[in-house]
């Protein structure tokens, strides 16, 4: 791929981005909430495993749990490869209003808890 076609990808990747993490207030027509469900599934697709690795680490080590550095990755693996594949699944089917009015799948929307 030449210079030109990645910067574009990537110009369209941080806008679609950007339109995920839109109020769901502003996401009041079809296209906004599919456009939606499209962003939340490439960003899950993109950071869902580093994410939550990240995350469940943090969690099983916030009361000063040194068995979190191990237990943490191994949880993480597990719910990231599912928030991966969720995330892949949104993205592929944002055409569709599946779940029911291009309902979020996971809670929260994003590894990192937003």
């Amino acid at each position: 791929m030449g210079k030109g076609v990645v910067k574009y990808l990537l110009v369209i990747f941080i806008a679609l981005v950007m339109i995920s993490f839109s109020s769901n207030a502003f996401a009041e027509s079809t296209a906004d909430k599919m456009f939606a469900k499209l962003g939340r599934g490439l960003v899950n697709t993109a950071t869902g495993l580093v994410g939550e690795i990240v995350a469940k680490t943090k969690e099983d080590t916030k009361d000063g749990n040194f068995g979190g550095y191990l237990t943490g990755p191994i949880k993480g693996v597990g719910y990231g490869a599912g928030r991966t594949i969720i995330g892949a699944y949104e993205a592929l089917t944002f055409l569709i209003p599946l779940p029911s009015d291009y309902a979020q799948i996971l809670e929260p929307k994003y590894a990192w808890g937003e």
